[in-house]
């Protein structure tokens, strides 16, 4: 397809041939799909997408109906995007786009963004738990050193509760392995700022 809308196809769960059906949905236009951001959430797909001009994300869910729908959208704007992330004590899915966190409750619908949590000058690469905090990877936009921040996830605060400084390296995912988290960082080799693997 020549369109970069989010799609949804289904596949009989007795279908052993391996064939998808044909496209069942198409999501709301004006907005292409986040490439990473499928995921499962109370038994429902959802996706992130983003607008033309690449300032505003869409939230959108299959509804089994032959449709994608959009469950509310945020302003924001970054070079990553990362995966949404279900945190396991509130079950509630937060996204981090820039320095922007949104949030989606499956259980009552409700869909809300925060712009004045996170520090400027930062953009969010990865997001997973700690205890009852969601922690935050972030890189600086202009230089300097990574943070992995926790945020304990009460708006009424509206500050983080902790940071962790991981020096001049790029922190390109955080995840928690049974109880621990562990970070995978890519380092500065040159003085022109060009990122390699190590």
């Amino acid at each position: 397809s020549s369109t970069t809308r989010p799609a949804a196809y289904t596949r009989s769960y007795d279908d052993f041939n391996g064939y998808w059906n044909n496209q069942q949905a198409v999501g709301v236009a004006g907005y292409s799909y986040c490439k990473g951001t499928y995921i499962q959430y109370g038994g429902i797909s959802f996706v992130l997408s983003v607008n033309s001009t690449g300032d505003t994300y869409n939230l959108q869910k299959y509804t089994g109906a032959g449709a994608l729908v959009s469950v509310g959208t945020f302003s924001a704007s970054g070079p990553v995007v990362p995966r949404p992330y279900i945190h396991p004590d509130d079950k509630i899915l937060y996204m981090c786009v820039g320095n922007t966190i949104a949030k989606y409750d499956i259980s009552t619908g409700t869909f809300t963004s925060h712009t004045s949590i996170l520090p400027t000058g930062y953009y969010a690469t990865s997001l997973t738990h700690f205890g009852g905090y969601l922690q935050i990877g972030l890189v600086p936009t202009l230089g300097g050193d990574s943070l992995m921040v926790s945020w304990g996830r009460d708006t009424t605060l509206n500050t983080l509760q902790a940071s962790v400084n991981l020096g001049s390296m790029f922190l390109q995912s955080i995840e928690n392995l049974e109880g621990l988290v562990v970070c995978v960082c890519r380092t500065n080799v040159d003085n022109l700022n060009n990122i390699q693997k190590r």
